[in-house]
């Protein structure tokens, strides 16, 4: 029991001391724009006393509050304006404060609301160079600032350099070239249909030209073929579609290019290709510092359109092509085999999608 009483006696004086402490320093009264200077008590903590004090007319906005004050401090100031205002659109009081401290400053303040003896410890904001807000929905008469604090600033590390160096066989002309010769072979498994020895001569092809294999989990979501009104999902032509195998190569300096080779789960016959064009990621990072993606990927896609108009004839008749400033569609067909052809791209917010669907009609 005398342990408990201890421990109450102990908070009851130091409430007593803390209250004594906020009593005796300065009041300032609503309305009014403050200049504070700092007087050190360590190698973190300030005291103060008030430098200049002068009354602010009311009724602003933040946006006023700030101008009111100085553009430059002395590092050892602090000033303030202490109003009520509009905060957007809404009635407020307002405290817009700011140090010429180099470092941000933390500090203890009390709040007087309107009709209220007591002055009640609120919440703050870290202040600094720049003006920060504080807002009260609620009519405050007086405020008391106990003290002041140097926050800890953790150092600044220096920019970490990302190795972007691109290390392929291929540079994007090379991979054009690379598509040009594919692009028949591709055409041939697809029209042929020969079952399983189509799998063992696409791996066989695509280690030939030293690509790796990836993972190829989500691949059927990509299969946006449309067929009797709606797209097929998992299935091309009413035949359910196994997880393709997936191969990838660099185009250097930015280009990833993956071919997805689908096939069916019984027959093991290749039904789909899909070729497509990402941004290349280096450390987790994807390489968007080149300035020329935009200008290179429309050149891949007119590469594209050329190279495939050799080949097959532009479909307008059956299928939807489109075109405006952020994508196009452009559908190929020869004999039984179509080609889907899309093209996205937004340089706003750099985004850059392009993709080639092969597949043989039933």
């Amino acid at each position: 029991m005398k342990f408990i009483f201890s421990i109450l006696g102990f908070f009851l004086f130091a409430n007593v001391v803390c209250a004594q402490k906020i009593a005796d320093k300065p009041e300032l009264k609503i309305h009014t724009k403050f200049t504070l200077e700092l007087i050190t008590k360590d190698s973190t903590q300030f005291d103060y006393r008030i430098l200049k004090s002068e009354p602010y007319k009311s009724d602003n906005d933040s946006d006023s509050a700030r101008k009111a004050l100085d553009d430059s401090l002395k590092f050892n100031q602090v000033q303030g304006v202490f109003t009520n205002g509009n905060f957007g659109s809404r009635k407020a009081t307002l405290l817009v404060i700011k140090t010429g401290n180099e470092n941000p400053l933390d500090y203890n303040l009390y709040i007087q609301r309107n009709g209220k003896r007591k002055f009640k410890k609120t919440s703050t904001i870290n202040i600094s160079q720049s003006p920060t807000i504080e807002v009260w929905q609620e009519e405050l008469s007086s405020l008391k600032i106990l003290d002041f604090k140097k926050v800890k600033v953790s150092p600044i590390l220096p920019e970490i350099k990302i190795d972007t160096t691109c290390y392929s066989t291929y540079d994007i002309l090379d991979g054009n070239k690379l598509f040009e010769k594919q692009l028949p072979f591709v055409l041939d498994i697809v029209t042929d249909n020969r079952k399983k020895i189509e799998i063992d001569k696409v791996k066989r092809y695509e280690d030939s030209i030293n690509s790796i294999e990836k993972s190829n989990w989500g691949y059927l979501n990509n299969l946006l073929i449309k067929k009797d009104e709606r797209y097929m999902d998992g299935y091309l032509n009413s035949r359910k579609i196994a997880q393709p195998l997936v191969f990838e190569i660099t185009e250097c300096p930015f280009l990833k290019r993956n071919t997805a080779y689908y096939f069916t789960k019984r027959k093991k016959d290749i039904r789909l290709v899909m070729f497509q064009w990402k941004l290349r990621w280096v450390d987790g990072w994807q390489s968007k510092d080149h300035l020329s993606i935009s200008e290179n990927y429309n050149e891949k896609f007119e590469f594209l359109k050329t190279k495939l108009s050799e080949f097959m004839s532009i479909d307008k008749k059956e299928h939807p092509n489109h075109s405006s400033d952020s994508y196009e569609i452009v559908w190929f067909k020869k004999n039984d085999i179509l080609a889907k052809l899309s093209f996205y791209i937004n340089d706003r917010y750099k985004n850059y999608s392009l993709s080639l669907h092969i597949y043989k009609e039933e």
